[in-house]
């Protein structure tokens, strides 16, 4: 109901979870106090078409919140045991193409 898992056939995989900000919280806000963090590097900051985004310091899970502040989506990638970063571009190309709600139609004006 609230997550989706890619999975690779050697065990890596991909997961985008949602999850309600019952708080209200900005994005800065809910992850300092989830992450016990006390400082968010400006590099580590990504925005998309309709949302904002941190990226944890190991690069492998990208926070982010829709621009009304509704809900936090979490993207990760785990490489598995191996720990080998066999598709992060592919990660990478997740979190690019990352679009909340529906897109308007082609032929319809913006």
């Amino acid at each position: 109901d609230d997550s989706i898992m890619f999975k690779t056939a050697d065990n890596q995989f991909f997961q985008i979870v949602v999850q309600p900000n019952t708080g209200q919280a900005t994005l800065d806000q809910w992850y300092m106090e989830q992450l016990d963090e006390t400082v968010i590097n400006d590099s580590d900051r990504l925005s998309g078409a309709n949302w904002q985004g941190i990226k944890s310091l190991d690069g492998l899970t990208l926070y982010l919140m829709d621009a009304g502040q509704k809900y936090i989506f979490t993207l990760a990638y785990n490489p598995g045991e191996n720990n080998i970063l066999d598709y992060i571009n592919i990660f990478d190309l997740i979190i690019k193409s990352f679009i909340l709600g529906a897109p308007a139609p082609a032929n319809e004006p913006g």
